[in-house]
């Protein structure tokens, strides 16, 4: 009776560290995505910003942000209703990353002044990419993850008082009275 007691502990133990190293991989892998979708839209960035500062490129640069924020509201809408429908909370992240994009356009779009709008652009691409990973490693790692959530609302919410504070013009301003 003891060698059947010891083996199904053991069977429950290897599906266990089995499920355990699967989410492992899981989480690797969406990390990954993230970091090369990241380093991709950050360089289409660059482009834009480079079209955007050029007289005969710059009509275009500006239609391809106006299809990136129609595009970046559909697929957010396509993914959360298909994670809704398929019932795979997975499919989530491709939502976050829309949403994000959508984001980030509408910073550049109704930004302001051009310069500025592209560095919080770049620097919120930054912060996302370390909060993901630091994410990953927490969720990986089984730890509570309030604390980081507020964290992360809050740089939310501070990059998105930056980009209001940079189309009323008082970003601009705080540099002038800072140089």
């Amino acid at each position: 009776m003891k060698k059947k007691n010891r083996a199904a502990k053991s069977a429950a133990s290897d599906n266990i560290k089995a499920t355990r190293r699967q989410e492992r991989e899981r989480l690797s892998d969406a990390a990954v995505l993230v970091t090369s979708l990241a380093v991709l839209y950050a360089i289409l960035l660059l482009f834009l910003q480079n079209m955007g500062m050029s007289g005969p490129t710059a009509m275009g640069a500006l239609t391809f942000e106006k299809i990136l924020f129609w595009g970046s509201i559909a697929g957010a809408i396509f993914f959360a209703v298909w994670a809704a429908y398929k019932e795979r909370k997975g499919l989530m992240l491709y939502t976050g990353i829309f949403l994000f994009v959508l984001w980030t356009i509408t910073i550049i779009l109704y930004g302001g002044n051009v310069t500025p709008k592209f560095a919080l652009v770049y620097a919120s691409i930054l912060i996302a990419v370390v909060l993901f990973h630091i994410g990953i490693r927490l969720r990986a790692a089984e730890k509570n993850m309030t604390v980081f959530i507020i964290v992360c609302a809050a740089a939310l919410v501070l990059l998105s008082l930056v980009a209001v504070g940079l189309r009323l013009g008082y970003v601009y301003r705080l540099i002038q009275l800072i140089s």
